[in-house]
């Protein structure tokens, strides 16, 4: 099953328009709204938060090993845990999977309820995706672990040019997304298919 993370870039004075019509295929929708634009990134949203985030690498480790190690103790799930507890999330991860407490219950397209970002948060993401380096993917790139921890969409060894072809154009795009969002004040709503 696919997973393909949705972006949403609006006048927050047109979210309401949205719910009213959540019925209606948004990337159809949406484009009917002045100055607004939908774009989806495939499924790399899930590699892109794993190379750009240690806080992404540290979850998915923990679910790693939980889930691949029988004999785990019941302290050793604590202590990773509490790790997890006590690590902070950072804004780059937060822009790229939606992370946002504010959520939009009428947009659900059947994975879970919209994210929704205002114009302010917004600003703060668009800078943080903005100062990602390209090199900061190559720098977190580990092709064996990532295979060994079945990081979508896999055959990291066998296909060198996923970073290259596949993630930082997405990337690259969403960034650009985020950029024009701030630029026109707009809200940002995120949600999966």
């Amino acid at each position: 099953m696919s997973i393909v993370a949705n972006y949403v870039r609006l006048a927050p004075a047109q979210v309401s328009e949205w719910l009213a019509s959540a019925d209606s295929d948004p990337h159809a929708f949406i484009p009917t709204l002045l100055g607004a634009e939908v774009i989806d990134i495939d499924q790399s949203w899930g590699p892109m938060a794993w190379l750009v985030s240690s806080t992404k690498r540290m979850e998915d480790e923990h679910n790693w090993r939980v889930m691949s190690d029988p004999d785990l103790d019941d302290a050793s799930i604590a202590e990773s845990i509490a790790r997890l507890d006590a690590a902070v999330v950072d804004l780059p991860l937060i822009a790229i999977e939606g992370r946002s407490e504010k959520r939009l219950d009428a947009i659900d397209y059947g994975m879970g309820s919209a994210a929704m970002f205002e114009p302010t948060e917004v600003q703060r993401l668009s800078a943080a995706l903005h100062a990602l380096q390209d090199r900061v993917l190559r720098d977190a790139l580990n092709p064996s672990r990532m295979d060994e921890m079945q990081v979508f969409p896999g055959h990291w060894e066998e296909e060198p040019g996923l970073l290259d072809e596949y993630i930082l154009p997405n990337l690259h795009r969403l960034g650009d997304f985020y950029i024009s969002a701030a630029s026109a004040q707009q809200a940002v709503v995120v949600w999966y298919t």
